[in-house]
């Protein structure tokens, strides 16, 4: 389940029936431990749903990371920078 693309679609799906979702995943290591020059962490992603009294559920979807995987690879594909602070080099440097 490394690329699930957007978890909170399951939530939102058992919210819209009436139940309460609590979706998670885990990954391989892509993420650095703050100050660290090893990926140790997954972006372990977490999504949560819940029915409301009006038409739409409440849905929280979020991943651990500062950036998700799936948005590091469409920026890489489309040759664009992310956002300052979201990622190291090899060497641990911003």
């Amino acid at each position: 389940s490394t690329d699930i693309f957007m978890i909170g679609y399951y939530a939102e799906l058992l919210a819209r029936s009436g139940n309460v979702g609590i979706v998670m995943t885990s990954g391989p290591p892509l993420v650095h431990p703050h100050g660290g020059t090893e990926r140790l962490l997954s972006t372990n992603p977490i999504a949560f749903g819940f029915p409301t009294s009006g038409p739409d559920p409440y849905v929280f979807d979020m991943a651990t990371s500062a950036v998700a995987s799936w948005r590091v690879r469409q920026a890489a594909y489309e040759g664009v920078e992310l956002p300052a602070g979201s990622g190291r080099g090899p060497d641990g440097a911003p």
